[in-house]
């Protein structure tokens, strides 16, 4: 991502939106409940959402495909850290 907006809601979606044309470029569907939140990776640029269907879903921003569902919880996600490896 480079300047662009992530937004989260209630719809199941998330989206990333062009701040200078106000369009929406994409949406990232999967969710079966409420989009509780989105962090951006400060690394890979992957978008990591969290949801009340239970998942943490990791998304690839260009392309818009989920990359990976983590599966555990019992109930809705209400956070998420993200913590870059940086090797050393």
């Amino acid at each position: 991502l480079t300047g662009e907006i992530v937004s989260r809601s209630s719809d199941k979606t998330v989206r990333i939106w062009d701040p200078e044309t106000g369009e929406c470029i994409r949406v990232l569907l999967g969710h079966s409940g409420s989009v509780t939140g989105v962090t951006v990776h400060p690394l890979t640029g992957e978008i990591v959402s969290r949801s009340s269907d239970k998942t943490v879903r990791i998304w690839d921003p260009e392309t818009g495909e989920c990359i990976r569902v983590l599966l555990g919880h019992s109930g809705s996600v209400t956070g998420v850290t993200v913590h870059p490896l940086t090797g050393e």
